[in-house]
């Protein structure tokens, strides 16, 4: 039997609450976080954020997912002709070099395919701070019923792969079928169920579609 091998991507594309949803439910994906990164001020918070950008960490098991999948992702999710300001710039911190030359290849790639010059950078990830607990899992939080019936903690928020799902179920991602065949599934077999009141929740969520006015 093949190791499993984990690995991490991180991005920077807008808004991290926004950024989270788009890669919760891809299969590969172990557990996603937001937080910040790129900048010299120690310690960021979300009201002292100097200059750090906002990103989204995927931690990923790459048997089962590619960084260059992830990376198709990301340049599909944004875009990365829009110059915003440094705590939404569009930005790719690499962890190794295998990272930072398939990510240079694909810029290279996309901008021979774009009319208008592509703002992206990229950069050797260094520190990755934790956001703050209110910033884990935004749009799953918006719905404490379902994290209360899970006994989910905020460590486990930042952690869990069936929290990751379900925040970005609850952002409006997805299918009712594919949230139908996780909880056939027991959420990946974590042994967690939810009741058919919040079942109804999430799916009312999903048929409504992605939601991120907030970001």
């Amino acid at each position: 039997m093949s190791e499993t091998t984990t690995s991490i991507a991180v991005f920077g594309l807008q808004c991290f609450w926004g950024s989270e949803v788009k890669f919760g439910l891809q299969k590969g994906v172990i557990s996603t976080s937001v937080g910040y990164t790129g900048g010299s001020t120690p310690q960021p918070t979300y009201r002292q954020l100097g200059d750090h950008t906002e990103v989204v960490k995927v931690v990923f098991n790459d048997k089962l997912i590619t960084y260059q999948e992830l990376l198709d992702i990301f340049w599909s999710a944004h875009d990365p002709t829009y110059l915003f300001k440094q705590q939404y710039q569009s930005a790719i911190y690499t962890s190794d070099s295998v990272q930072h030359q398939l990510a240079t290849e694909l810029l290279s790639a996309k901008q021979s395919q774009s009319s208008k010059p592509i703002v992206t950078k990229i950069f050797q990830l260094k520190q990755y701070y934790l956001a703050e607990d209110y910033h884990q899992k935004y749009f799953l939080r918006k719905h404490p019923e379902i994290i209360n019936e899970l006994g989910l903690t905020d460590g486990q928020l930042v952690d869990s792969p069936v929290a990751s799902r379900l925040n970005s179920y609850c952002a409006g991602f997805g299918s009712r079928q594919q949230f139908l065949d996780d909880i056939g599934q027991q959420l990946s077999n974590n042994k967690l169920l939810i009741n058919e009141t919040n079942q109804q929740t999430i799916i009312k969520l999903i048929n409504d579609g992605p939601n991120l006015g907030e970001c």
